[in-house]
Formats: structure tokens, C-alpha cells, sequence
């Protein structure tokens, strides 16, 4: 039957080929020909972690050591700063630092007070023209004061036995040396008419040098049994 099937067919069926192109088709061109696509961009490199600020990052505290060594080359007013200082950084409590730096400074004069460092400035209050008067020539006179200023017109604020109270006062500036300073405390609480008169010493930074040495002189002969038994 094979034989059969194969006689029917005609023979150009049998030996068919694939058809030739025709003569007129051209050859593609490297115009027509698909572009090559792009190379692609290598990701970019990760950027190296940025440093996290350090907490508490500030400038950098002197050494103990130098401010230890800073108050000699420091002005009489900025040895008690340099030595709180130096105390913070090494962790050392302070103590007495009013003491220690009028003592550093009497040291420095060599004559117990002379000199800027060894002048203080005393206030005191008082509740009256006649008792501002009458200690101000008191203290004057004893020598335990070189020079007191009366400043009237004080309105003083303060609270006392359980309330707050308002006066009218007179303040005194009084200068003198720091060698002096419990005597003439001991004579105004001697002599004023308050149960607790106030007595408030500041150290002098400065100032004029024949002032100081003036002030210095006018002290010397301090005689605090010159003072009188009352105002």
C-alpha cells in the first residue's frame, strides 16, 4: 500500500526545497542592523560610615598641673578663680577659698597687708545719720580704718525674726587692711545699736598704688583700746 500512496502523488511535491531569495533582497547593513545595547553603569561605591560625634565632645581642659602653676602669673583677683579651677579639674574639694587667697596675698606684699592684696572694703549698715557719724570718727580715729564713705538713701530688704522687713539705712564703706578685719568686726558689734550689724568684707583687686600705700600707712599704728565703751 505504501507503493500505492507513493505512485499518486506527483513527483514536484516529493521534491519540494526551501524557495531562494529573491535576487533583488539585499544583505543587511550596519545601518539597519540593531545597535548594541549600553553597557551597564556599575553601582556606585558605598561611602564609608560617617563617625557619630562623640556626646559631650568640647575643647580640651587645661591639666591640673598648669592651672596649679597659672595663679603665680596671675593678678591678686584671678588666684582664687585659678585655683577653683585647678580644685574642679583634679576633683579636689575647695576650702576657704576667701582665707586662702587674702593669705596668698598678704604673702606676695611681704609687709602683712600692704598693697593692693592685702586692702579689703567693709560694708556696714547703719540705722541712722548720728550712728553712721559717730562710728565712722570711731574707727577713724582708732586707726582700724584708713577712710570711711557715708552713703544715705538705702533702702534695705531683709528678713528677720520670722518676716520680711523694710528700713531705711546708711551705708558705710570703710577701707582698711585685711590684717585688721576681726578687730574692726569685734568694735562694730561692740558699738552698734543692732543685735547683728552687718559686716561684709570684698578684697581690692587694684587700684591706685600711693592710695594703697596711703591707706596702708594710715593703719600702722591700729590701737583697737582707743576705741570708745559706746557711740
Amino acid at each position: 500500500m505504501l507503493t500505492r500512496c507513493l505512485a499518486r502523488r506527483p513527483p514536484s511535491r516529493l521534491l519540494r526545497r526551501p524557495a531562494a531569495p529573491p535576487p533583488h533582497a539585499a544583505a543587511p547593513t550596519a545601518a539597519s542592523a540593531p545597535a548594541p545595547a549600553a553597557p551597564r553603569r556599575a553601582p556606585p561605591a558605598a561611602h564609608p560610615p560617617r563617625r557619630a560625634p562623640l556626646i559631650g565632645a568640647g575643647p580640651p581642659r587645661p591639666s591640673a598641673g598648669l592651672l596649679a602653676a597659672a595663679p603665680g602669673l596671675l593678678p591678686s583677683y584671678r588666684r582664687a578663680a585659678a585655683a577653683a579651677a585647678a580644685a574642679a579639674a583634679s576633683k579636689e574639694p575647695v576650702a576657704g577659698m576667701a582665707t586662702t587667697a587674702a593669705a596668698s596675698g598678704a604673702a606676695a606684699t611681704g609687709d602683712g597687708g600692704g598693697g593692693a592684696a592685702g586692702a579689703v572694703v567693709v560694708y556696714v549698715t547703719a540705722p541712722d545719720q548720728p550712728t553712721a557719724d559717730k562710728l565712722s570718727e570711731a574707727l577713724v580715729s582708732s586707726h582700724l580704718a584708713a577712710c570711711v564713705n557715708i552713703v544715705p538713701g538705702l533702702t534695705s530688704v531683709y528678713w528677720w525674726e520670722g518676716k520680711v522687713n523694710r528700713d531705711s539705712e546708711l551705708l558705710l564703706v570703710i577701707k582698711t587692711r585685711a590684717t585688721l578685719l576681726d578687730a574692726l568686726t569685734s568694735a562694730v558689734k561692740r558699738l552698734h545699736p543692732y543685735d547683728e550689724p552687718e559686716v561684709v568684707a570684698l578684697p581690692v583687686a587694684g587700684g591706685s598704688a600711693s592710695y594703697l600705700k596711703w591707706l596702708h600707712d594710715s593703719t600702722a599704728a591700729a590701737d583697737p583700746g582707743a576705741l570708745p565703751d559706746k557711740l
